[in-house]
């Protein structure tokens, strides 16, 4: 800041005001050497009295200059060290503002760095939202599957349950026939001649008036001819002449089945020469079936899937 003033125009000015400080000193003190001379100079001219007074006047005048010159150089001087001051506050406050403004570009670097970071967190909780809705939709999805699945096992469990109680029941009914056929094939061996006192049982074979008889029913003291007990198996040839071969097949029936054709032998037609069990149990002729040909037989009803059937059966050669 100018305060109108040079410092060496400041410098000069004091000098000039030093030195006419000086010479008001001497003009003054001329005067009084003059007002000294007077009193002893009597022969003095005239006009040294206005000379004194003029010498003084401007002594006078010259101090005041100087003075003035004084007061103007301590006002330079108080306004220098103001502006110094006044500058030296300016710097600080220059300084001060650019601390601050530092500081709120520091503030405003951060700021942008927080918003960055806060609209890419924004983002990631975006991504992950979609990607959580997008996992509870599958997860939803699955759970629907997996339900699904699960009614479909139970579906099957049930119908797995039901399938192995079915089996576990045609098992038991399979044992039971075999146990039954087992049985059968047990009896059905041929005991020789008959005996009054003997219990026979279905398919024992018996000797009786040389023929061979096979028992239908289990009996004792039943005297073996064709009817609800016994069946003829190899009647007495003329000449008694005539041996009896038989053969036994197992068939099992399909669905609603009632025709079978043996496929190892044939049997003898109407001579009771043809014995069949249905799931172990036996069957009568012509109540349960009917001998279609010396090779075939046909039920009266028809059979279920999977249902064991065994013919048992004879021929003469």
């Amino acid at each position: 800041m100018s305060t109108g003033w040079d410092t060496n125009d400041g410098k000069y000015a004091k000098i000039q005001g030093d030195y006419a400080k000086q010479q008001a000193e001497y003009a003054k003190s001329e005067a009084e050497n003059l007002i000294y001379l007077k009193s002893n100079v009597l022969d003095a001219v005239k006009d040294v009295d206005t000379q004194v007074v003029y010498a003084k006047e401007m002594g006078d005048y010259a101090k005041q200059q100087g003075e003035n010159i004084e007061i103007q150089e301590d006002s330079r001087q108080a306004n220098e060290n103001s502006r110094i001051q006044n500058e030296g506050n300016r710097k600080s406050a220059e300084e001060t503002r650019n601390l601050n403004e530092n500081s709120r570009k520091y503030n405003e670097n951060t700021r942008e760095l927080a918003e960055s970071e806060r609209i890419s967190s924004e983002n990631t909780r975006r991504n992950q939202e979609s990607s959580r809705e997008t996992n509870e939709i599958t997860r939803k999805n699955n759970e629907l599957a997996r339900q699904t699945a699960e009614d479909v096992r139970n579906t099957n469990e049930i119908e797995r349950i039901t399938n192995e109680t079915t089996r576990e029941s045609n098992e038991d009914i399979r044992i039971s026939n075999e146990e039954i056929r087992v049985e059968a094939e047990n009896n059905r061996i041929h005991l020789g001649n008959y005996n009054s006192t003997a219990t026979y049982h279905i398919g024992n074979e018996v000797n009786y008036n040389g023929s061979t008889f096979r028992a239908l029913t289990v009996n004792t003291n039943v005297t073996p001819v064709n009817g609800e007990n016994w069946v003829t198996v190899a009647e007495k040839g003329t000449n008694g002449i005539g041996q009896l071969v038989g053969d036994s097949e197992v068939f099992t029936a399909t669905e609603g089945q009632t025709v079978f054709t043996l496929l190892n032998g044939t049997y003898e037609m109407g001579k009771g020469r043809l014995q069949v069990f249905v799931g172990g149990v036996p069957q009568y002729s012509p109540t349960n079936f009917t001998e279609t040909s010396s090779s075939s037989f046909t039920l009266s009803e028809g059979l279920s899937t999977g249902i064991e059937v065994i013919a048992y059966y004879w021929n003469v050669i």
